[in-house]
């Protein structure tokens, strides 16, 4: 299943706050301030005293994206630990509108522990603006792939900013990807 929070399928605006005492698991997407089409999307989630797993194939993990001309705005704060994700995007447009994520990470950041799993922080595939911020309290490990600051041109000249900080421990690539 789906968790999403702060979503537009459409026109609109879609504001959603989540917060949990303890963890959260057996999700295959986390979506979180996803505006898709026109609309404009603002989702926070608070994971207090726990970790953020994911569940299944192709897990996604995604704060602030958008889809169309939209903005999505995302914010997700673990206490603990963040794993099990196979992709995982923090501020990415994929067309003219803006994502803008910030990602915190109390404990240890692994994406997928086969060493699969990539990340991206402030991925432009459009025209509009990729923000991505990514703290990391005890390292990252098992990345298949890192990119900080990526501008693809896939769908046009966007712009894209990154910014990650491992405030303890390093950052492992596992597979050489």
């Amino acid at each position: 299943g789906d968790l999403l929070v702060g979503r537009t399928q459409g026109r609109g605006t879609a504001d959603g706050t989540l917060s949990v005492m303890g963890g959260i698991s057996g999700f295959q997407t986390v979506g979180i301030g996803r505006a898709m089409a026109d609309g404009n999307a603002t989702g926070i989630v608070d994971v207090q005293n726990g970790d953020l797993i994911g569940f299944g194939a192709n897990r996604l993990l995604r704060v602030g994206s958008s889809v169309g001309s939209g903005t999505g705005d995302g914010m997700l704060s673990v206490a603990g630990n963040v794993s099990d994700f196979g992709d995982i995007f923090v501020g990415r447009n994929e067309s003219t509108g803006d994502g803008i994520g910030e990602l915190t990470v109390g404990g240890t950041f692994t994406p997928e522990a086969a060493g699969d799993g990539n990340v991206y922080i402030g991925l432009s595939e459009g025209t509009g603006l990729a923000n991505g911020t990514v703290v990391v309290g005890q390292g990252m490990v098992d990345l298949g792939s890192l990119s900080v600051g990526f501008g693809s041109g896939t769908f046009g000249p966007g712009t894209a900013t990154g910014d990650l900080t491992v405030l303890s421990g390093g950052i492992d690539g596992r597979n050489g990807g």
